[in-house]
């Protein structure tokens, strides 16, 4: 057999090294790869962490504003007319929104405190007139 110069790897020598190469290659890719899937992971659970509400439930519940009450003020108001209010107003608020009472309105019939209905007559009497407020809620 003739020699080989010694600079050069025999056969065997070529085949360990190619092995440690493929092991060192597959290490390679698997160190890769883990570090890939961990740095997604971490990710995933930063960017979860951070979008966390813990003030909200996930359910939003709407309420719609009360609805205008449309209703008529007259009588012994400075101001008889068709008046709209929100937020379920009082006889109070209706006399308010007409103007106030005049100086002949009789106030002992009154219940200021009294609710207005939808599409009601607020009728404030004079001191002569002894009629009732009608139109009110019961």
């Amino acid at each position: 057999m003739p020699e080989q110069p010694k600079d050069l790897p025999t056969e065997q020598q070529r085949n360990g090294s190619d092995r440690q190469s493929t092991v060192s290659t597959t290490t390679s890719y698997l160190t890769q790869s883990v570090a890939i899937v961990g740095v997604i992971a971490i990710t995933v659970v930063i960017t979860l962490w951070l979008s966390r509400d813990s003030e909200r439930s996930g359910v939003e519940i709407l309420i719609p504003p009360p609805a205008p009450l449309t209703f008529q003020a007259s009588g012994a108001v400075v101001r008889p007319s068709v008046y709209c209010l929100d937020d379920a107003p009082r006889i109070d608020d209706a006399v308010n929104a007409a103007g106030g009472f005049t100086d002949d309105a009789n106030f002992d019939l009154h219940n200021r405190a009294l609710r207005v209905r939808d599409g009601s007559k607020v009728v404030v009497p004079s001191a002569d007139n002894a009629v009732e407020t009608t139109g009110l809620a019961d």
